[in-house]
């Protein structure tokens, strides 16, 4: 039996709408299935069905950013297990191929987001909205193909070449539609979030349908699709492609977001409390632009339970997954080394990482295993053959330990959270200080130092961090880069950073030769072959239409 890669089941569109977030994120009356030839009769059931494609992003977070980005970069450390099939260390060891079952999944979440944002923008066409306003038709619309436009990107920058589809197709025409290249896939996605922009109004003046303010559900607005149109250009602009006009349009885009902010007072945190205070759990995070929104009960933040290691009872009741995830060492010195005034990085131990934590009860002492090199160590400095010994540091940036808890002031209640699955916490998928750092690649790039590092400065400042000058665009350039790396750290950038910048392939051999290379039992560095900075198609796409798809070089 034909299995739709756009997930059509029965040639009848059902929306799903348990759409959860923090807060009052999306709240609706419970409604199962909705079957779209007898729905989007009403303004708010074309609000109700946008609000449906939200539903499709929520596992992003984990499958996207951190098992395709995060686990791939040389921010991480995946420890190989050759015994078991893990797909986070497959992926981050370049042994995964087409038959990975994760693929497929993200494949099928991606294009389900994509129909069903074909279907809400044919229906809210034609419905009639004389009860309510053609404002509010539009931002409906602008949601959608924000939506639609985030897809198509996410497609690119995963799996390149795939198809295009901007109408609801039925099973058989699906069969024939063929791939498109990745700079056409990536136009279509900058086309979408271009229209998105100019009908959405500003976060203030999101509205639901019964006309009350939408400000705090985590809806996108026009500062969220002009930031991803950023992100957009600078993927066509950056390498393999290497559009010029592209990423002019991505710093034009970045810098539009930076002003909006500074004119408006808002994405930034103030102090470095508050930096920190943003990530704990039950925080609508008023300093993201856009975010992935989870709510306790409904059991779908995987990635807080994914990401890190088992923790203490001292530090949380909740069960954590322990994956042999670890804070690769080169970025571990960067937040360990000790600033003029003798602290670490703000950033790091005991907020964004943990290197260890005593004996406590059935729980076995953690420690560090390698040695204090930090007041020596500098990026540009740091030489592998010295130090060996990896990192056994590990994440806890979006994970609500008690000392977090108790450190920033903060009253939340892990009694709150009924399962391992129901934290809290949003995860961001676009922030103002990306959008500041990727202006200032641009600046650096021609050549303007001095303001390029003012972002960098600005930001190193509220961390604690020793501030940076460049006697050269070259070491401008790196501090921009390194600044990304840090702030940035397990938000699903720094992969997509590596490729773009073309350093993908060098960046990966040297952290597996860092580690041991080849004598690591699980670690091959032949995998890490031309082309592979793409996922392949899945296996199950592939075999759906035989001789459609062309496999991605590498696989």
């Amino acid at each position: 039996m034909f299995k739709s890669k756009y997930t059509i089941s029965c040639g009848a569109a059902l929306l799903l709408l348990a759409v959860s977030a923090c807060d009052d994120m999306l709240e609706q009356a419970p409604v199962d299935l909705l079957a779209t030839d007898n729905f989007y009769k009403t303004p708010s059931q074309c609000e109700q069905g946008v609000i449906g494609v939200y539903k499709y992003i929520q596992t992003l977070d984990n499958s996207i950013y951190l098992n395709l980005s995060e686990c791939r970069s040389d921010n991480v450390w995946v420890a190989p297990i050759s015994n078991a099939l893990r797909e986070y260390t497959e992926i981050g060891t370049f042994r995964s191929d087409e038959t990975l079952g994760m693929f497929n999944d993200i494949w099928n979440n991606l294009y389900q987001i994509i129909y069903n944002a074909n279907v809400a923008i044919s229906k809210i066409e034609g419905c009639d909205f004389s009860n309510s306003t053609e404002t509010f038709k539009n931002q409906l619309l602008g949601e959608t193909y924000f939506l639609r436009g985030y897809a198509f990107l996410e497609l690119a920058r995963n799996f390149g070449s795939v198809p295009v589809p901007l109408k609801a197709v039925s099973p058989s025409e699906a069969k024939a539609l063929e791939q498109s290249a990745p700079e056409e896939v990536l136009a279509q996605a900058i086309e979408d979030l271009t229209q998105a922009k100019s009908l959405l109004p500003e976060k203030n003046d999101m509205k639901t349908a019964l006309k009350a303010s939408a400000v705090s559900q985590g809806r996108a607005d026009r500062i969220a699709a002009t930031a991803m149109l950023a992100r957009a250009n600078a993927t066509l602009g950056g390498w393999p492609y290497n559009n010029g006009a592209a990423k002019s349009a991505a710093k034009s885009f970045a810098k539009e977001v930076i002003d909006y902010a500074n004119a408006k007072g808002m994405y930034w945190a103030p102090t470095i409390k508050a930096w920190n205070s943003q990530w704990l759990a039950g925080h609508y995070n008023e300093y993201t632009i856009f975010a992935i929104q989870h709510r306790s009960g409904e059991q779908n933040n995987f990635y807080t339970f994914n990401f890190t290691r088992t923790l203490p009872p001292s530090e949380t009741a909740i069960r954590t997954m322990g994956n042999a995830i670890f804070v690769d060492k080169s970025l571990e010195y960067e937040f360990e080394r000790l600033n003029a005034d003798g602290k670490e990085d703000g950033r790091g131990e005991g907020f964004g990482t943990l290197r260890s934590y005593p004996e406590e009860a059935n729980t076995v002492p953690y420690n560090e295993e390698w040695e204090d090199v930090r007041n020596s160590m500098f990026y540009t400095d740091y030489d592998p053959a010295r130090n060996r010994t990896r990192s056994n540091t590990f994440f806890i940036k979006f994970y609500s330990t008690k000392s977090k808890i108790a450190a920033l002031g903060d009253g939340f209640d892990e009694s709150s959270v009924g399962h391992y699955y129901d934290w809290p916490i949003n995860f961001p998928v676009l922030r103002l200080e990306d959008m500041m750092l990727l202006y200032a690649e641009y600046l650096a790039e021609e050549g303007n130092t001095t303001e390029a590092l003012s972002y960098v400065n600005k930001i190193r400042a509220r961390a604690g961090a020793d501030e940076v000058s460049a006697s050269s665009k070259e070491q401008a350039l790196k501090y921009v880069k390194r600044e990304r790396r840090i702030e940035l750290a397990m938000e699903g950038v720094r992969w997509y950073d590596e490729v773009r910048y073309g350093e993908w392939k060098e960046a990966t051999i040297a952290k597996f030769n860092d580690h041991g290379g080849d004598a690591v039992d699980g670690i091959q560095i032949s995998n890490v072959r031309d082309g592979r900075y793409l996922h392949p198609i899945p296996e199950t796409q592939m075999l759906t239409a035989p001789g459609l798809y062309k496999q991605n070089a590498g696989y």
